[in-house]
């Protein structure tokens, strides 16, 4: 399946969000880059987010490498890998029709260790002003990416008690998630939306044939 999605640009973006896998997809990216800087890099996302930390990183090595993204939610995109979803051109996010995102915060966990009540006091404090701007970041990045006012993440962010609401493809397009829905999207194939190149070359083709007809054959 890779080797038929490089030529088409197209790099696979799946599992965890981990260090490894934010590396294997830089580098697979910057080859890309390396052999046409002028064609953008199409990202396949289907990743139930991860490690804040390791997609920090990559967004900061995109911006590095300058690169022109795309992407396409094939499965899901949630938490971490939305974040990354979203560094992509926002003309250019798509997401198939069964496609969904998850749109919450990491669940931080912390093991407090009965010390004194003060210690104990002092580590929840910590714990709470690392929550609140890792939240606040994403807030942040959210309402960049896809033009939402502030005020309207806290309905879109929450269902009762639980940062966990799924968006369907059709939500994702109306609140800026994605430009739109790729209904006929084959892995396999260019897509006029993602690789308009390829359709090109191929009018280009037909246009020089039709302009030098093949000669007919000599009178027997």
């Amino acid at each position: 399946m890779r080797k038929q999605l490089l030529p088409l640009r197209r790099v696979p973006f799946e599992g965890t969000v981990t260090d490894e896998r934010c590396n294997k997809l830089i580098r697979h990216c910057a080859a890309l880059a390396e052999l046409d800087r002028e064609l953008p890099v199409t990202i396949l996302f289907n990743s139930r987010g991860g490690d804040i930390d390791a997609m920090d990183a990559l967004i900061d090595r995109f911006g590095a490498l300058g690169v022109r993204l795309q992407g396409v939610v094939i499965g899901q995109a949630s938490s971490a890998a939305l974040d990354i979803f979203l560094r992509c051109d926002r003309r250019k996010r798509f997401v198939l029709p069964r496609a969904s995102v998850l749109p919450h915060f990491s669940s931080l966990k912390v093991k407090l260790i009965a010390r004194s009540e003060e210690q104990l006091l002092a580590d929840a404090q910590k714990f709470a002003k690392d929550h609140w701007r890792d939240e606040e970041r994403g807030r942040r990045w959210i309402c960049e990416r896809t033009g939402l006012p502030p005020e309207s993440l806290p309905e879109l962010l929450s269902d009762g008690q639980d940062l966990r609401r799924a968006l369907n493809a059709e939500r994702m397009v109306a609140l800026g998630f994605a430009a739109g829905i790729l209904e006929d999207f084959d892995f396999k194939k260019p897509h006029p939306k993602l690789e308009p190149w390829a359709f090109e070359a191929k009018a280009e083709t037909a246009a020089e044939a039709s302009a030098f007809p093949p000669e007919s054959p000599p009178p027997a």
